[in-house]
């Protein structure tokens, strides 16, 4: 993926993700229904799964224990990550770019992106693929975040200043703190027909921060440091403070939204 954003070829942002996700709970929810084989539109045997962007592949290889009989392939931009990926049966996994994906049209039962395309200069242009990768009756699940780092009360001039200039240096390299308010409108220019949406909060800290939720942002805000230093100089290290000491507060609000669209590729 050529145009990925930098954060995403850092092995941390992979890991934290990975980390973050419960696999069995994940597939269940969100795959369930898509993965029987005895309803619609579930996958029939020996289908083929596509994840897209698939990191460290923990979410293939859950959606692998599930149904054995289905073919696993997960594409990702960095060979690096692929490399480290221990190799299990009906697992392949190929190098790519999420806007010209190196499969033949119609490869597909289902294809799944999840929290990829928020770091994509075009990602109307990667569901455009996922779609004519699918076969026609497949299906295509698409999730990511809208309004992460951006939502809070109350307002903090001073903070929502200097977040928007990180915000400016990182929508240079693609990174779309609200692209999941896109995901339904790319979907259908897309062509996925029988579309569903669901919306879930996902940041939701209310009052202090829980220490482990505060390390994971700490290590969001380290990966992303490149950035910040790239928009504020020598006011970095002040902004981060000021980000953190925000989310420590009693009396602040922070969240945001996960939105998931799943569709099918009209029968042709």
């Amino acid at each position: 993926m050529t145009n990925l954003h930098y954060l995403m070829e850092d092995p941390r942002e992979a890991s934290r993700l990975a980390d973050k996700v419960d696999s069995a709970r994940w597939v269940e929810h969100y795959l369930g229904t898509l993965l029987a084989d005895n309803a619609e539109p579930g996958v029939p045997p020996n289908a083929r799964v596509l994840d897209v962007g698939c990191g460290p592949a923990v979410l293939l290889k859950e959606v692998g224990r599930r149904r054995p009989d289905v073919r696993c392939v997960g594409v990702d931009v960095s060979l690096q990550r692929l490399s480290g990926i221990e190799p299990i049966r009906s697992l392949t996994l190929a190098a790519g770019d999420a806007n010209r994906l190196p499969f033949a049209e119609a490869s597909f039962d289902l294809i799944y992106a999840r929290m990829i395309l928020q770091y994509l200069n075009d990602p109307s242009a990667a569901v455009a693929e996922m779609v004519r990768a699918c076969r026609p009756g497949g299906s295509v699940l698409l999730q990511d975040l809208d309004g992460q780092l951006v939502t809070h009360y109350p307002p903090d001039p001073a903070l929502d200043e200097e977040l928007q200039a990180v915000l400016k240096s990182l929508r240079a390299t693609g990174f779309n703190p609200y692209v999941g308010r896109a995901l339904y409108h790319y979907a259908y220019m897309a062509g996925l027909s029988n579309l569903k949406v669901q919306v879930e909060g996902y940041h939701v800290i209310a009052g202090n921060i829980s220490a482990e939720l505060r390390s994971q942002w700490a290590l969001k805000i380290a990966i992303a440091r490149p950035a910040i230093v790239a928009a504020l100089s020598d006011g970095s290290e002040a902004f981060i403070h000021r980000f953190m000491s925000f989310l420590d507060r009693p009396d602040t609000f922070t969240f945001s939204q996960q939105i998931t669209v799943v569709g099918q590729r009209p029968e042709q």
